[in-house]
């Protein structure tokens, strides 16, 4: 407002002023020349200088209205991170045994052939065999060795014979089943295959994973046994076939220290077996010995 007023008096004193009046006319003029008297000329007044742009000031709220805050945006939420937490697997040796205990739930008998390697630590000897095999569950088999011949091992339900001509002809071992089945100090009990391995082997046997392995270009499982009651082993590992349950081999260690590793090589479940098969008479001249007489 105050350069507006300023630059009015400007304007107002600079019209007000004349311009230096020019001579008088002289004498020698004529007299009834008319002589225009000067005219004067207001200077052209200088433009106002502009008005400075007030700054632009922040809009107020009414004064009822409240206060806005300034909007915010707020970022899309996020896919939740994938869990790095691995679900704990189950054991690949419980599910070998439950395949195994479900394959001869329903095997009432059996006929199979075998190879067999009975280790002596003791003494540092080794001995190979092979035969077959013929079982009737619960408590009758018998094991009749093609080498070295005639030595068989038969269980006729209530004793285990076993008769070894090739290295004791004048005698035969007899063991009642409920002590070589389990009483924790005969071999004979660990040739029962089904019995011994899979009836309710998760009562009787603290179970750990022997790993993944072959037997005979087959895909196994090996199932370390270690028994929790009284067994005619100390330990033991079976070899099962993961596609089907069949045990392809086994391994026991017992009481006596000796190892012995019997692989099934074939296996008919369920299969027509002669009574006959189970019945043992000692031969003529050969002395029948207890095992408890034995051992002492």
């Amino acid at each position: 407002m105050m350069l507006h007023i300023l630059a009015g008096i400007f304007v107002c004193g600079a019209a007000g002023s004349p311009h230096p009046q020019q001579a008088a006319p002289s004498a020698s003029q004529a007299p009834n020349a008319q002589v225009a008297a000067p005219v004067a000329r207001p200077s052209a007044p200088r433009p106002a200088p502009k008005a400075a742009t007030p700054a632009p000031t922040a809009q107020r709220p009414a004064p009822n209205e409240p206060a806005r805050s300034p909007a915010v945006e707020h970022p899309a939420p996020s896919a939740p991170a994938p869990s790095t937490t691995t679900p704990p697997q189950p054991n690949p040796a419980d599910a070998a045994l439950a395949k195994a205990v479900a394959a001869y739930a329903d095997v009432r008998t059996a006929r199979a052939t075998f190879e067999q390697t009975i280790t002596n630590p003791l003494v540092g000897s080794k001995l190979n065999s092979r035969g077959e095999f013929e079982q009737r569950r619960p408590n009758q088999f018998a094991f009749r060795f093609i080498e070295p011949k005639g030595d068989k091992i038969i269980s006729d339900g209530k004793f285990v014979w076993v008769y070894l001509p090739n290295s004791q002809p004048d005698q035969v071992i007899r063991i009642a089943i409920a002590d070589g089945a389990g009483g924790g100090g005969g071999g004979a009990g660990s040739l029962d295959l089904i019995s011994e391995f899979f009836d309710s082997p998760k009562s009787r046997y603290k179970v750990q994973d022997g790993g993944a392995t072959t037997v005979e270009g087959r895909a196994a499982r090996a199932v370390l046994l270690t028994p929790t009651k009284a067994a005619s082993f100390t330990k033991a590992t079976v070899w099962i076939d993961v596609s089907n349950g069949k045990l392809l081999q086994f391994e026991a260690e017992e009481h006596s220290g000796i190892v012995r590793r019997v692989k099934i090589t074939s296996f008919t479940p369920n299969v027509d077996v002669d009574a006959s098969a189970f019945v043992f008479k000692p031969p003529k001249g050969v002395r029948v010995v207890d095992r408890d007489a034995i051992s002492g």
